[in-house]
């Protein structure tokens, strides 16, 4: 049987260690950095007062950038193993509007219940087409002025991330030169991973979507994952009544994970 929209890997991964390790372990990482400077640079349009969804918020990491807007902000995520790791100063203030524990692909909100949703770091995972779908109509569904969604494009794979791990490479050798030589090993690896994942698809039709144990096959084609070109990303984004904005990469400008900003059709550009 093909994979559902409740059978995707990592669905209850952040839990238990997961969670408490959570920051530690990408703390400082360029990617991290990155996406923070994004969010920052794409609120600064955001009207004092308005509201924002987090989701998945994770442990928070977005609060304070939202806080510094001026902006009133809630958080949804599925783990609450994570929403316990959110630090207490970052939900002290009035303009908290609080955590509800939700899957992000069945948001239990209102239309337009918020002015803006950010959703980072759950689009780019190799989901199942069908969440991906799911979860872009829940975002659009739910926001009333803009969506800023992290989404994983099929076009720009090999080539963003050679230039991902290159300008990691540049940001560590500025960090300590120790770090060079890991990312470079890094780099290489997943130079070499990619190019046989492109040779063992060869001759499928289907990508797959879990991890097998022993011998064990699927009976039938999993279903394909959600990492659509930008044209039929654009195309999605238009069959929601939202438009592309802005876009960013993750990492480098070439990044193959990018973060988008979505506007209603017809609102004025700010």
């Amino acid at each position: 049987m093909g994979a559902t929209i409740d059978m995707y890997g990592g669905k209850f991964a952040y839990f238990g260690r997961a969670a408490e390790e959570y920051e530690a372990r990408r703390l400082g990482r360029l990617q991290w950095r990155q996406e923070h400077r994004v969010i920052d640079k794409l609120l600064d349009t955001a009207a004092s007062g308005d509201t924002v969804l987090d989701v998945p918020c994770g442990t928070g990491r977005l609060f304070p950038i939202f806080r510094k807007h001026s902006l009133r902000y809630a958080g949804a995520d599925i783990s609450p193993a994570m929403v316990d790791q959110v630090p207490s100063e970052y939900t002290d203030g009035s303009d908290f509007q609080g955590f509800t524990i939700s899957e992000v692909e069945r948001l239990p909100f209102e239309d337009k219940s918020f002015d803006h949703v950010v959703s980072l770091r759950f689009l780019h995972f190799r989901l199942p087409h069908s969440t991906g779908v799911t979860t872009m109509t829940q975002l659009c569904r739910v926001a009333r002025k803009s969506v800023v969604v992290q989404v994983r494009i099929a076009d720009r794979k090999l080539f963003g991330r050679v230039a991902d791990r290159l300008a990691e490479i540049v940001d560590a050798r500025a960090r300590a030169p120790v770090e060079v030589t890991i990312s470079c090993w890094r780099m290489l690896r997943r130079v070499q991973q990619t190019a046989g994942w492109m040779l063992r698809r060869l001759g499928r039709r289907h990508a797959p979507l879990a991890v097998f144990t022993g011998d064990e096959i699927p009976d039938e084609p999993m279903e394909r994952s959600f990492a659509p070109t930008e044209s039929g990303f654009t195309e999605m984004v238009d069959s929601l009544g939202f438009t592309v904005a802005e876009s960013y990469g993750s990492v480098s400008r070439w990044s193959s994970v990018r973060i988008y900003s979505l506007r209603p059709k017809g609102a004025p550009r700010s």
